[in-house]
Formats: C-alpha cells, sequence, structure tokens
C-alpha cells in the first residue's frame, strides 16, 4: 500500500510520524521549519487515516498565527498598564463590598434569633451548624482572609519572579495575545517576557492592595516597567499633590 511522502516513521522508532511543513513567515517565530507529530501507530493505514485530521489542526493553527501582529513595545507596555489599572479597579470594587461590621452584628443576631425560634435545627443537624457558623465566621473574616491570601500570592509570585516561573500569570498573558491578536507563541522567549512584564504588574497590584489595607490609596507604581504606554494618560503615576498642582 502506498503511503505519503510526510508518513515517514523516523529513524530509530517504531511508530509513524507526519511531517508538516511551517510557512516561511512563522518559521522565525516557532524557530523550525518542519514539525514532526507522532501518529502513534505501527500500521501504514491508521497512519494515513491519522495524519489527516494532524495536519488540518496544524494548518489550521498557521493560518490563525499569520493573521497576528507581531507586538509592539507599545502593545507590551498597555498590556501591563491595563492589568494594574483593571487589577486596582477590581480590588476597589471588592473591598466596597466588603461586609461591614453593622452588617455582622445583624447577621450574628439573626443567625441567634433563628436558632432560639427553631428555624436552625442546631442540636438536630450537625452538617446545618456546622454550615451556618462557617457562613458567619467567613463574613466576619473576610477582609482578614483577603489580605492572608494576598500576602501569599505575593510571596509566591515575587519567588515565581526570582526563579523564571510564569506559571501564576500565564492565565492574562494568553488573555492578552488572545485578545489583542498578537503573534506570541506559548513557550516562546517572547511569550516569557510578556508573563514577566505582567507578574512585575502583579507585584506592583498587591503592594498597593497591602497599602490600602493600612488606609494608604495614595501609592505608585515604583517598578519602571509599570507605566502607561502614553505617559500622559493615567493618574497613578504621579503623587496626588503633583496632579493637583499641575491642575492649578
Amino acid at each position: 500500500m502506498s503511503i505519503a511522502t510526510n508518513i515517514q516513521k523516523r529513524p530509530g522508532r517504531t511508530s509513524y510520524y507526519v511531517r508538516v511543513g511551517v510557512p516561511l513567515k512563522l518559521q522565525p517565530v516557532l524557530k523550525r521549519k518542519e514539525i514532526w507529530q507522532s501518529l502513534k501507530t505501527t500500521d501504514p493505514r491508521q497512519a494515513r487515516d491519522r495524519a489527516a485530521p494532524v495536519i488540518a489542526s496544524y494548518r489550521a493553527q498557521f493560518a490563525d498565527l499569520e493573521q497576528r501582529r507581531e507586538p509592539s513595545p507599545a502593545d507590551l507596555q498597555a498590556a501591563v498598564w491595563t492589568h494594574y489599572e483593571t487589577e486596582l479597579d477590581q480590588d476597589g470594587r471588592a473591598r466596597a463590598a466588603l461586609p461591614t461590621d453593622a452588617m455582622v452584628r445583624e447577621a450574628t443576631d439573626n443567625l441567634a434569633a433563628d436558632i432560639q425560634a427553631g428555624r436552625i435545627p442546631w442540636s438536630a443537624d450537625p452538617l446545618v451548624q456546622l454550615n451556618a457558623t462557617i457562613d458567619l465566621v467567613v463574613m466576619k473574616d473576610a477582609a482578614k482572609m483577603d489580605r492572608e491570601r494576598r500576602a501569599i500570592q505575593l510571596a509566591e509570585l515575587r519567588k515565581h519572579l526570582a526563579a523564571g516561573e510564569t506559571a501564576l500569570i500565564e492565565w492574562k498573558a494568553d488573555e492578552v495575545i488572545q485578545s489583542e491578536r498578537l503573534l506570541i507563541v506559548k513557550g516562546s522567549p517572547a511569550y516569557r517576557d510578556l508573563c514577566q512584564r505582567l507578574q512585575r504588574a502583579q507585584v506592583e497590584i498587591l503592594q498597593r492592595a497591602a497599602e490600602r489595607d493600612a488606609g494608604t490609596w495614595a501609592g505608585a507604581p515604583s517598578d519602571p516597567i509599570v507605566v502607561p504606554a502614553d505617559l500622559t494618560q493615567g493618574k497613578r503615576i504621579l503623587p496626588p499633590e503633583t496632579s493637583r498642582e499641575q491642575q492649578l
């Protein structure tokens, strides 16, 4: 039985492989001229059947990449600053939604009243007791739990930055690449560079959150990479006093 020339057994391997050529435009990005993919079979008929969807998948990936654009320094800077501002805005909204002392007292009183009136079978159902207690503790300690979670995240993020790890921020890098249609391949040096930039922004975000925990909302990034792409944008780069002076 004849088999396509791009379906071959590689030296020292028993399974068939399919060879897919990389478009010339993408070769500098993917760092290769062709891709070899195992078809996980020694049967030539199965190899031929399995090769078609593999080739189609790669061609679809190549077509998608060819529609993307090389990231400019402004693209990278905008991604960093947008992440910084967006996360701080979300932090502000989350703080505004935290339960107040009055809300905790009301919930405590309501729970006690429910127990007293028999609306919660406190002695009959241990699981209901546990859930009611947990809900109240979570409500009461929400701010403290957030502080502890962020402290752990900041410590781990700094370790990852020091070691060149990117796992904690890859979700954001993938989101940026997809939304901005950037020609950055996952795992490439350009991908790691984007991840590290976003990690440094995340460190600044967590440091601002820690300052807010202490009641300080006037902090600004100290990392030189965390600045707007256009320095006329965004006010967090300037101390409040400077901003007010410029407005006079």
